[in-house]
């Protein structure tokens, strides 16, 4: 198994970091809970390819693997790139398993939209979802379910990640597709992925504070309470960081277990999203707090997407037990 990126890979990564940088970031985020319309960036990423990564050529995708999926959703979570981006590449992986053919066209073009589905109390939570929004995905630890969606009666809800507008809806519409466990170790990959750049943004954001911030004399970075948090998080980053690349592999090459390992990348991304954006925080003190500061949206958009699909004690059940997301 080689885990290294070879020259495509790379060029893959730097693509999709030169895309979501000029499409989308903090400052975009900011406009967006500030309450100004959502820049979709469906056109231009239908354009490039992202919706279709994994899908085969033949079908009208890229006909990439897995591995670049995660290098593509890594750099969207890096950026805070709209969740409809890694909703709608969830949605055409499932139907690209089904026979419905023109539902996979539209939402490689665009001309569908999809929202992240989350079951609350007497319905669903749609994760950036407007009047646009037609199809909704659940994504479960052993598949993955592509749903129909009417939006003419949904009421906006508000979530902690004001980044990301929500619509709550008392029931989902007729089940379109419901993929196997194939394309659910896609979304949960492309889930940890997107955890995983929230989590390097961060890392980089607070080492680069404590090292410029200085008190009694001494860059902030100097000091105990603070390199060592830093360091856990450094290695909760590294550790989730290569168990998603090791995921991956295993998933492009079809190995026996390739699943129950995204499950692994999935409790390992969690938690170190969690850590950086709480650690990012701390770092940077009163200042990390304020609504003009960059770190409460990765906070924010972090734990929105720890709700995504298995999560807590019943995900780390499952990975204890063997279970996960079988190939």
């Amino acid at each position: 198994m080689d885990l290294l990126l070879d020259d495509d890979e790379r060029e893959i990564q730097d693509l999709a970091r030169d895309f979501f940088a000029a499409h989308a970031g903090p400052a975009q985020a900011h406009s967006i809970a500030a309450g100004d319309a959502v820049t979709s960036l469906i056109a231009s990423s239908a354009e490039l390819g992202w919706f279709g990564l994994t899908v085969s050529e033949a079908q009208g995708g890229l006909g990439l693997s897995q591995k670049e999926l995660v290098l593509a959703h890594r750099e969207a979570g890096r950026a805070l790139a709209p969740l409809r981006l890694l909703a709608t590449t969830i949605a055409a992986a499932a139907v690209a398993d089904g026979e419905d053919v023109s539902l996979l066209a539209r939402l490689l073009s665009g001309d569908a939209v999809a929202a992240l589905a989350i079951p609350v109390t007497s319905g669903y939570l749609l994760l950036d979802a407007d009047s646009d929004t037609t199809i909704a995905v659940s994504v479960g630890t052993e598949s993955t379910t592509v749903s129909a969606v009417a939006v003419t009666d949904a009421e906006p809800a508000d979530l902690i990640d004001a980044a990301t507008p929500a619509l709550k809806i008392s029931a989902l519409g007729e089940t379109l597709v419901s993929a196997d466990a194939g394309a659910g170790s896609q979304a949960v990959l492309a889930v940890a992925a997107a955890q995983v750049g929230i989590a390097s943004t961060c890392l980089d954001l607070a080492v680069t504070y404590a090292r410029d911030r200085t008190a009694f004399g001494k860059p902030i970075g100097s000091f105990q309470a603070i390199k060592h948090r830093l360091a856990d998080v450094a290695v909760a980053l590294e550790a989730a960081d290569a168990q998603l690349a090791f995921a991956a592999t295993a998933a492009a090459e079809g190995r026996e277990g390739a699943g129950w390992e995204a499950s692994v990348a999935r409790l390992l991304a969690t938690r170190a999203a969690t850590a950086a954006t709480s650690a990012t925080i701390q770092t940077h003190g009163a200042m990390g707090t304020t609504w003009d500061h960059d770190a409460h949206l990765y906070l924010e958009r972090a734990t929105v997407l720890d709700h995504v699909g298995s999560r807590g004690s019943a995900l780390a059940h499952s990975v204890l037990s063997g279970t996960g997301v079988t190939p």
